[in-house]
């Protein structure tokens, strides 16, 4: 399990830091859904959208 998890710690760091060195011209937050309150879930899940490619 500790393995997954610091795969899944270094996955987030480096889209993390692929979208801020990136020349997206707004921000992207990458975040662990499993780690942020249920709150801001709620802010989330009110006003988010699918992209498919």
């Amino acid at each position: 399990m500790k393995l997954v998890l610091n795969s899944l710690a270094s996955a987030i760091a480096s889209m993390d830091r692929a979208f801020s060195e990136s020349d997206l011209p707004f921000r992207v937050d990458v975040l662990d859904w499993h780690v942020i309150s249920p709150e801001f879930k709620g802010v989330i899940e009110a006003g988010y959208e699918v992209i498919v490619g």
